[in-house]
């Protein structure tokens, strides 16, 4: 009986010993991610949260991942691919490309990493991932969840802004509403022009337009087409109520934001 106690103690020890508060990550959020910009050279020059953070990470193992709940395992993988983003980045801060490669976009941007989105690789929950893992692989094909893509962070301005805190299993609800919310009503994701009657969206409602399907119904499909009628959906949910029922019974021209790869770091104010 002591023996199987011993044993049980020492299973929830593991299973629970993962920081869900993410206190370690948020000291991290709260010093250098201001106004959803991150002070990379701040963060450069005292990295031993984000390192330790990562690190942490790169712990847990499979058994103890998969006894935790979905909510728990969305907002690790959130949160992974955000925090790990931050250590990618000032790993090479300032970014600089010798190289061609990445020559097309802004100066000390993400795209100018070699290798950026299936070259460079971490270990998380017991596995060897890349960024694209972690978006393509995991978040979009196994949770579905359309909200991911305003919550995941590619350390860039064309992005959904970065929180200053970290996704919680227990509120994680609400935060992916309010990161969703905050996105939509951004001027520079998504306009709503009234005098021409024409709705600009982020490029990242055309990359990943199924993922809003199930946002549409026919009323939708009758006005728009397939690769329309979800993105234009599911952002009228969070659109004002007299915009929203102009976009539905209404077949409305839309176009597409172009991206804006430049890094999203804080400018130094002379």
């Amino acid at each position: 009986m002591i023996r199987f106690f011993l044993v049980f103690a020492f299973l929830t020890v593991q299973v629970q010993g993962f920081d869900h508060e993410y206190r370690g990550y948020r000291e991290v959020l709260t010093a250098y991610a201001k106004e959803g910009l991150v002070d990379y050279a701040g963060l450069q020059k005292n990295r031993s949260g984000i390192d330790q953070f990562v690190q942490e990470i790169g712990s847990v193992k499979d058994a103890e991942y998969r006894a935790w709940k979905s909510e728990q395992q969305l907002a690790f993988w959130i949160n992974t691919y955000n925090a790990w983003f931050l250590q990618i980045v000032i790993d090479r801060y300032p970014i600089q490309s010798k190289r061609l490669f990445g020559v097309f976009y802004p100066e000390n941007s993400v795209q100018r990493i070699s290798g950026i989105w299936d070259g460079i690789k971490t270990r998380a929950a017991d596995r060897e991932v890349s960024l694209n893992d972690i978006e393509h692989k995991i978040l979009r094909v196994v949770f579905k969840e359309p909200r991911i893509h305003f919550s995941i962070v590619c350390a860039s301005i064309g992005c959904p802004l970065l929180r200053s805190e970290p996704f919680r299993p227990d509120q994680l609800g609400s935060q992916l509403e309010d990161a969703v919310r905050s996105f939509v009503n951004n001027p520079a994701k998504v306009r709503w022009n009234e005098s021409v009657k024409i709705l600009e969206l982020s490029r990242i409602f055309d990359w990943f337009a199924d993922d809003f399907d199930s946002a549409s119904d026919e009323t939708w499909r009758k006005n728009y087409s397939k690769h329309h009628a979800g993105p234009v959906a599911f952002a009228a949910r969070y659109l004002p109520a007299s915009v929203a029922a102009v976009l539905k019974n209404n077949r409305i021209k839309i176009e597409y934001l172009d991206y804006d790869w430049t890094l999203n770091e804080q400018k130094t104010r002379k």
